[in-house]
């Protein structure tokens, strides 16, 4: 017996190998770039679920790359309007629909 997690998690490399394939060659410059001198620690901007799967991806990061790995809150910037120093950061920003303006 499976279920349709089972089966949606055993379909992830063959997602990844097409998404690598069909992968702009923007994107390739930017990651031999990154592994040319990686940052020191790296960023998340989510919010809701999304930052579940920012979380996930900081977890492994960490435990894979070894960089320190921080969220930050976003209303931080939005609601108290505070000007964070994020220079010298690879910041992620993770959104499931692309619409968040505080994203974008």
């Amino acid at each position: 017996m499976t279920s349709r997690m089972l089966e949606e998690a055993r379909e992830a490399p063959a997602v990844v190998a097409r998404q690598n394939a069909g992968m702009p060659a923007a994107l390739h410059d930017f990651t031999a770039r990154l592994r040319e001198s990686p940052p020191r620690s790296i960023l998340t901007l989510a919010r809701g679920s999304s930052d579940h799967a920012a979380a996930f991806a900081a977890y492994l990061i960490m435990a894979r790359v070894g960089r320190l790995v921080t969220s930050l809150p976003l209303s931080i910037v939005t609601l108290y309007q505070s000007k964070i120093d994020c220079s010298a950061l690879l910041a992620l920003a993770f959104s499931q629909s692309g619409q968040s303006p505080d994203l974008v």
